[in-house]
Order: structure tokens, then sequence, then C-alpha cells
């Protein structure tokens, strides 16, 4: 048995298990779960939606192609630029990373292109 307060002032402690609540007590308890699913339950839906958008968008193959590409090149794109270059050419992975900066390179030269930060 714990004490707890009394709503009636003066009246001392009021001797009762924690588990017994009082009417006020539980509606109290319900309008604060309410007030919780109320807050939550939008929250919860507009991430779950925002997650799935952004989960469709990063799996969609980038629509960016260039028009034509010249006999003896390949057609190279990253998701924001489209350019062409030599189909002996090889992707150097040394300065390749997976964040978008591309460099290729053969015998007759090399290209470079980083993604601005």
């Amino acid at each position: 048995m714990s004490e707890l307060p009394t709503s009636t002032p003066g009246a001392g402690l009021e001797r009762r298990s924690h588990y017994q609540l009082t009417a006020v007590e539980r509606a109290t308890r319900r309008r604060n779960r309410r007030w919780l699913v109320a807050i939550l339950l939008p929250s919860l839906v507009v991430g779950t939606a925002a997650l799935v958008v952004v989960l469709a968008v990063s799996s969609s193959r980038s629509g960016v192609q260039p028009l034509s590409v010249p006999t003896g090149y390949r057609a190279v794109t990253d998701g924001y630029f489209a350019y062409a270059i030599p189909k002996g050419w090889t992707q150097n992975d040394a300065y390749t990373d997976d964040v978008g900066d591309l460099d290729h390179q053969g015998t007759s030269g090399w290209a470079g292109r980083t993604r601005g930060r």
C-alpha cells in the first residue's frame, strides 16, 4: 500500500493500492491515451508514406540518356548527366565511388566527373 494525496484539501493522505484509480484519474488516463493516439497515428501514416515514396523514387532508373552516341563510343549516365566515352575506356575503381564520382580512362586519355557537393 502506498499513500496518495486525496482530492479534498486538508484531508491528509489516503491509503490505497497503486493500481486503484479514481474515476477522475481513469478519465484523465483515457484522455491522455487519446491524445497520444491522435498525435502518433498521423505521424506514423505520414512517415510510412514518405518512406514508400523515397524507396520508390530511389529504386527507379535514371531517365537521363544521351540523345545520340557516335560510332565507336558508348553512353555513360550517372543519374544527372549523360555523355559518351570511347568504347575501349574502362572505369577506374580507384577514383570512382558510390556517391557519383566517376573516372573512365583508356590509352587515349581519361574523363572524370565529380558530383558537386
